[in-house]
């Protein structure tokens, strides 16, 4: 049987989130990151076979998390691609228009590992 680990595309235009999530992640999983929105919809289109779940920030210069999350959901080769979004804004609305958008999950910074890593595991029992 294939034993690939799971590919999850870290998307924080801060470097220091992106290292708590590789500490939290690296030895579970296959990491890739980018630094805002349009990086990540550069590797993602470029790509659309790499990657498993997205770990998305909502706040970035250049493209930001939801005009990600919605070429994510418009593409036919990325539209399976489960999504967690997360900022530091958890306001019921914006919290709803993730998920309206086509979010899977929704996470609030600061992190918490456990939270961090119930969601990813959730994402993964959900992957076909």
């Amino acid at each position: 049987m294939n034993e690939k680990k799971v590919s999850i595309l870290l998307v924080d235009d801060t470097a220091y989130n992106i290292m708590i999530l590789e500490e939290f992640l690296d030895a579970d999983y296959k990491l890739s990151s980018a630094v805002d929105g349009e990086q990540a919809w550069l590797l993602l289109e470029n790509n659309p076979n790499d990657f498993d779940i997205v770990l998305l920030d909502w706040i970035m210069p250049k493209m930001d998390g939801i005009e990600v999350l919605k070429r994510i959901r418009a593409h036919s080769e990325l539209k399976h691609i489960k999504v967690i979004m997360q900022t530091t804004n958890g306001m019921k609305d914006k919290i709803q228009q993730a998920m309206d958008t086509g979010a899977d999950d929704f996470i609030i910074k600061p992190y918490n590992e456990q939270d961090i890593i119930n969601s990813i595991e959730s994402a993964v029992k959900k992957l076909s």
